[in-house]
């Protein structure tokens, strides 16, 4: 089971920008799912995804997609690393709620793809689509910074916020 790219071309770093896409979301992952409650959300990834990022892992990598599926495999380990004994509504286990930064980063990658389904805690509703925002301010050539954003359509309060790049 292969993690996909984005359902978008992200836009590139280091910039002035301030551009939002809507992602579709999977429905319920097939076979186990791990629970990893964010803000407002709730998102479902499939335990069998996480595993298949974490076993593809190289022990050593020279080319640039090596690179990444060790920094990909790293970042599922640790989110498997939380799971904990308890089981939510949905029939998914529970992740801890403080994995590691890091490993957020995974989780953004799935929610980008829609590999993932998300319920709102607040209507206990699964949502099938997300809007993923990119901002960034450069005000010099060495001062500025971007974040990627996480929320649903309506309203639109971030559920996850990540760092995407600083200078």
């Amino acid at each position: 089971m292969l993690i996909r790219p984005p359902q978008f071309k992200p836009p590139a770093a280091g910039i002035t920008i301030n551009q939002s896409f809507r992602v579709t979301l999977e429905g319920m992952p097939t076979g186990d799912c791990l629970s990893l409650v964010q803000g407002q959300a709730t998102i479902l990834i499939s335990r069998q995804l996480l595993e298949s990022a974490r076993t593809a892992t190289p022990e050593k990598w020279t080319t640039e997609q090596e690179r990444l599926a060790f920094i990909r495999g790293n970042r599922a380990k640790g989110l498997l690393q939380g799971i904990t004994p308890s089981v939510d509504s949905s029939g998914c286990t529970l992740l801890q709620t403080m994995v590691s930064e890091d490993s957020l980063y995974l989780v953004g990658e799935l929610l980008q793809s829609g590999q993932v389904a998300v319920v709102n805690n607040e209507t206990r509703q699964r949502v099938s689509h997300i809007v993923v925002n990119f901002h960034g301010l450069r005000a010099g050539p060495l001062a500025g910074m971007g974040h990627i954003s996480f929320s649903f359509e309506e309203p639109p309060v971030p559920f996850l916020l990540l760092s995407w790049w600083v200078s």
